[in-house]
Order: structure tokens, then C-alpha cells, then sequence
């Protein structure tokens, strides 16, 4: 290849460099040119590296058949009839060696590293320049054709209305790509590419260029949204509890369909231990007056409004009406008549025994399902948990402290790869306070224990992967198998959809929330109002920058909770 060729690189279907566009200055531009020698493993000077096909074998080598970047490129098995039993222990400690290096690094990581090295490999084949060793310009080449979007028709970057590169991906993306083929060529044995003075400079006006937000950032489900969800997790349930509440409201107060459906929780108030119920009815008609009623609680709960109403309260308190949709949205008048007419008019005049009778509900299908729905997302929220740490969690993690919650202990995370490991909390609410997520995950154990016909043992997963029946999948050991970080993000992106949060993604399209929404609704609603300070956030997410906290906090409701629009009320 030509050395001496600054603006271009002569080789079949190459691209401009474009990189005096990216203001990178002439001393770079040379040292892009210069190839410093490898640092040993293997030797650019030999004949190994001149021959393309030769230099790509080599590189992909270090790639294992799950797509994870490997550090040795030592393979196969050795038998006993081809080596000794000197040659067999010491391949078996050298691949054990590289084991543990391999353990230095997330296996994420390595797979994310491995994509990224096969793409330079494939884009190397196209241009015509042998992959090893690391060539800076070809690799500064290869980052920029990865940042901006290139068009063929123009034969050029393509540009924006204003003239400007068009982004291809996130600034980020290109840095890791970059660490990738840095990583490679530790493992290999030749010289770091990011560490030459014209990559970095290159990398430098790539980032000022691409001032672009990551596109896959997911929207934060905050606490509202979190309600919301619950509900949709047990909509079966939610109907029967709403159905349950408006039924015995009408046969103990008398109210109609229309009161009902304009009744809000703002109108509910409950007594203490849940001894009475106040409801304030809206007017009738027009010329009508509201009206207070108070109920006593009932000595049988299967007939107490009270009871009923708190049950309605525990799955729907966030949504602002007391008879709505799963997805909060406020039942008319006319749905919340036409789901209770065959009932409706005789409802005051009936006594307990057959009000008895008209609540006894058959459970709903799917119980299991919302049970472990709910944990999850509870669990999720409170804990800020990462979706890997959420799935590699067991039973023998969770200490449970009663009144005070539930401990568990993270043995490992993104950001302690060496498991020194740290406690999070599953916190206990107040009794009717609101949803609370130690209970949610006791009565996960119990409905899973229930289901298996067997206590949940130590060794098992807190979250159970389930069949399409709903049913939990148990491997062929007869232990439970766990829920995947895929699975979490499913089951969130599902519940969303259902809560009517967000539409059913078209083709092309994504979900905007997912498994990292719970992590940044938490972080969203714990700084909203101050009601925590950043180091205590931290200690929650185990964040080692407040800066990046920071950039988790991502409003739900920009438009009504800005700081001018904060300030604009303060003023008035």
C-alpha cells in the first residue's frame, strides 16, 4: 500500500479519507501514514502478514465460535495418540490461562468486541488492505466510514439541509469499535491502533462532530408509569377487582353509572385500619347536589366495600379516576354501565347472601405470569438494577428482614467484574401506602413454590423464565430455568404496549422503553423534587460518577416539569 499519499488511500473501492475535513492537523496526517513496528506475537515483517487471506485467518483466529473476542488463538483438542502426556498438560494450562484472561471482561464485552473486530475484517476485504497489522490510516478510514453515512450515488458522505455529515452511529458506538480493535491487537501481539497520535486526533474530531444523543437510549418509567404497568400486568385481575369495587359501591351507596365514572381517588378517603370508607359522590344529573357518604367496613370482606375499594386503591391509585381501563385511561358512563347491566338495577335491593353470590369471581388464567410481572417490575424500580443482575439473581441472595424489607446481595455487576459484590434493598411499604415491592416478591416465591409443589431452593433463579403456557420452564436436572436480560426487556416492552404507554412498534420502528427503563425512572423519579440527593442515588444504581447519573435523569413529563415552567409558577 502507499505511504505517501496523505488525502487518499489508492486501493480498489476506497473511499475518501475525509479526514482534513474532521480538522485533524498535518503532523497527524503523517503519522497516520507511519506504521510503527509490532510488539511482538507476530511479526509484520514475515511473510505471515504480507498475504491478506493469511493476516485476516490470523485476526479471526482470536474470535470463538459464540463471536466473543478471545485472547489466544490456540484451538483444538489434543488426543492421546498425537501428543504425550507433557504436550496434553501443557495445552491444557495454557487454555486455562487464557480462560482466565478471558474472565477480565464481561462476556458482553468480548461478543461486542468480536462483532466489531469481524466488521474490520469484512470492510478490510472490501477496500483491499490486509487486516493485520492494524494500519492507522486504513483504520481511521474504517472509523469514519462507520460514523457518517456514505452515499453511493454521490459517491461522498451524505450531507444534511445545512451541509452537514450525516451521522451513521453514536459517538460512543465508534469509541467502542475502536477499543475493540484495540484489544485485538493486545491479544494478537501488535501495535494498539488507538494509540497512534493521528487516530487519536481523528477520534477527537469524530466525537465534536457527532454531537448526537445516543439513539437507544430507552424513555424512563417512572413511578405513574410503573402503576400503570401493574395494572396491565394483571389485567384480568384489575377487571375483576374494578368490576368487584364499582358493583358493591352501587348496591351500598346507590350511585349510578355516570357518578361512578367521574368519581375520582382524590374523592376517596379511607379510615384508619380501613374501618369506613368516604366517598364523595359527583351530582347526578345537572340541578343534582355531591354527596358524602360514609360505609362501614363489613364483617365479611367478600361483600365489604371498603375492602374492595383499598383492593381497587393498591392496582390503580395512580391513575387520577377509580374506574378506568388497565391502561388508565377513565371508563365512560356507558362501558362501565354495559359491563354491569345484567346485575345493575337489582344491586340495591339485594341482600349479603346474594351479593355474596355475584362476587364470587372465578380466578383468571395467567395468575403466575402477573405474579412474577409484578416482582419484576417492582423490584426493578427499587432496586435500580441492571437487566443482567436482575436475571442472574437467586432465592439464596434475598434475606428476608421482614417489616424492613428484603436484603439482596448483587454478587457481581458491569462495574465489579471481580464480585466483591454489595447489598441492595427491596424496601417494605406501609400498609395500603402503595404498591410495595417486598410483598410483590414474597408472593412471587410463594405463587412459584405453589406452582412447582416444592419449596424454590437456593440454587434457583428469582426469576423464572415461563412457556408459552405461562407455566415455569424447569431444565432436565429439575432445576428452574431463569429469565433471560432478552426476557426482562420483553416482558417490560410487552407491558408497556398493553398499559398504553406507547404503540405496538412498526416495522423499523423500536419500543422506547425496555428492561433499562426501571433503572432510569428510578434515577428520574428519586432526583425529581430533590426528593434524594445524587450520592444517595448512587448508592442505590452504584454509579461512580454523578455525571453520568445525571444523564440517566430523563423526564417523563418534560413539558409540565421544566425548570422554567417551575419558576414561571413560583413568580405568579
Amino acid at each position: 500500500m502507499s505511504t505517501g499519499s496523505v488525502a487518499r488511500l489508492d486501493v480498489p473501492g476506497q473511499r475518501s479519507a475525509a479526514v482534513s475535513g474532521l480538522g485533524v492537523s498535518a503532523p497527524a496526517l503523517v503519522a497516520l501514514d507511519g506504521a510503527a513496528s509490532p510488539a511482538g506475537g507476530v511479526s509484520s515483517g514475515g511473510s505471515a502478514l504480507t498475504d491478506p487471506q493469511v493476516a485476516e485467518q490470523v485476526l479471526l483466529s482470536f474470535v470463538d465460535a459464540t463471536g466473543k473476542l478471545v485472547p489466544a488463538a490456540v484451538r483444538g483438542e489434543s488426543g492421546p495418540d498425537a501428543t504425550g502426556p507433557d504436550e496434553r498438560r501443557r495445552l491444557e494450562r495454557t487454555q486455562l490461562l487464557d480462560d482466565l484472561r478471558a474472565s477480565a471482561w464481561a462476556e458482553g464485552t468480548l461478543r461486542g468486541y468480536g462483532s466489531h473486530v469481524r466488521a474490520w475484517v469484512a470492510w478490510c476485504r472490501v477496500e483491499g488492505v490486509p487486516a493485520l497489522p492494524f494500519d492507522p490510516r486504513s483504520v481511521a478510514n474504517f472509523l469514519i466510514d462507520y460514523s457518517f453515512v456514505w452515499d453511493d450515488e454521490l459517491g461522498d458522505f451524505a450531507r444534511d439541509d445545512d451541509g452537514g455529515l450525516v451521522p451513521g452511529h453514536a459517538a460512543t458506538s465508534v469509541s467502542s469499535r475502536l477499543m475493540a480493535l484495540n484489544r485485538a491487537a493486545e491479544f494478537v501481539g501488535v501495535p494498539r491502533p488507538g494509540d497512534n497520535a493521528g487516530v487519536k486526533e481523528v477520534m477527537r474530531g469524530i466525537r465534536r462532530r457527532l454531537r448526537v444523543a445516543p439513539q437507544v437510549a430507552k424513555a424512563a418509567l417512572d413511578l405513574q408509569l410503573i402503576n400503570r404497568c401493574l395494572a396491565a400486568s394483571s389485567a384480568g385481575a384489575f377487571v375483576a377487582t374494578r368490576a368487584r369495587a364499582a358493583l358493591l359501591l352501587r348496591a351500598r351507596t346507590g350511585a349510578t353509572a355516570g357518578q361512578l365514572a367521574k368519581l375520582r381517588w382524590v374523592d376517596v378517603e379511607f379510615g384508619a385500619q380501613d374501618s369506613w370508607v368516604e366517598v364523595v359522590l359527583p351530582r347526578a344529573h345537572r340541578h343534582g347536589r355531591s354527596a358524602a357518604l360514609r360505609v362501614d367496613a363489613h364483617r365479611n370482606r367478600d361483600v365489604c366495600v371498603v375492602a374492595a375499594l383499598r383492593g381497587l386503591w393498591n392496582v390503580a391509585a395512580a391513575t387520577g379516576g377509580v374506574f378506568t381501563h388497565p391502561s388508565g385511561e377513565s371508563l365512560t358512563r356507558q362501558g362501565l354501565h354495559a359491563g354491569l347491566r345484567e346485575h345493575w338495577e337489582g344491586l340495591p335491593q339485594m341482600d349479603d347472601r346474594a351479593l355474596g353470590a355475584l362476587m364470587d369471581v372465578p380466578g383468571t388464567s395467567g395468575a403466575l405470569m402477573e405474579s412474577r410481572d409484578r416482582a419484576l417490575l417492582l423490584v426493578g424500580f427499587y432496586t435500580a438494577l441492571r437487566r443482567s443482575n436482575l436475571s442472574a439473581l437467586n432465592w439464596g441472595d434475598v434475606t428476608d428482614h421482614g417489616g424492613d424489607g428484603l436484603a439482596v446481595r448483587v454478587r457481581w455487576s458491569k462495574t465489579d467484574q471481580e464480585g466483591v459484590g454489595r447489598t441492595v434493598w427491596v424496601p417494605q411499604a406501609d400498609p395500603g401506602q402503595m404498591a410495595c415491592p417486598a410483598s410483590a416478591l414474597r408472593d412471587w416465591r410463594d405463587a412459584l413454590s405453589l406452582e412447582l409443589g416444592r419449596e424454590v431452593r437456593d440454587d434457583e433463579p428469582v426469576f423464572a423464565a415461563l412457556s408459552s403456557c405461562r407455566s415455569p420452564r424447569v431444565g432436565s436436572s429439575g432445576r428452574v430455568v431463569r429469565v433471560s436480560g432478552d426476557g426482562i426487556n420483553e416482558a417490560v416492552q410487552r407491558l408497556v404496549v398493553a398499559a398504553g404507554i406507547t404503540g405496538r412498534p412498526g416495522p423499523g420502528e423500536r419500543n422506547p422503553f425496555g428492561a433499562h427503563s426501571l433503572r432510569a425512572g428510578f434515577v428520574t423519579e428519586a432526583l425529581r423534587d430533590d426528593k434524594l440527593s445524587v450520592p444517595e442515588v448512587m448508592e442505590v444504581t452504584d454509579h461512580k460518577s454523578a455525571t453520568v447519573v445525571t444523564r440517566y435523569r430523563r423526564e417523563v413529563n418534560a413539558a409540565k416539569r421544566n425548570a422554567s415552567r417551575k419558576l414561571m409558577s413560583q413568580l405568579a
